[in-house]
């Protein structure tokens, strides 16, 4: 290998590893549930509220969580391979992305974590 090539292999490894930096630092914007609309769709956002129910499906690694902030509601599905033992007195934060299910906004879980 040639010194121009060690050149590039060490300047795109450097650049990769400033993206994967990047990626874990930069968050996405937090929202109220009134605030997300159709214009959201597909987009990664973070809201927070208090979870007031949750849908366990047997033999499925999927859940759904009410989250409710304000006077507004909201859909969170979690693919998580655990069950989540979420305690309905406690704020949470959910980061994830926006979809839509039979013409419902609703967020589709990436983390979900205590305030």
């Amino acid at each position: 290998m040639n010194k121009q090539q060690k050149f590039f292999l060490a300047a795109s490894l450097i650049a990769i590893f400033f993206l994967l930096f990047l990626s874990t630092i930069i968050q996405p914007k937090a929202l109220t549930i009134s605030d997300i609309t159709d214009e959201n769709l597909n987009q990664l956002v973070k809201i927070m509220g208090k979870i007031t129910s949750q849908k366990n499906y047997e033999g499925k690694d999927f859940q759904v969580l009410i989250l409710k902030n304000e006077s507004k509601t909201i859909e969170v599905t979690s693919n998580a391979k655990t069950k989540l033992e979420l305690n309905y007195s406690k704020s949470y934060a959910v980061t994830g992305t926006v979809t839509e299910y039979n013409h419902t906004l609703q967020i589709s879980a990436n983390k979900i974590y205590t305030v």
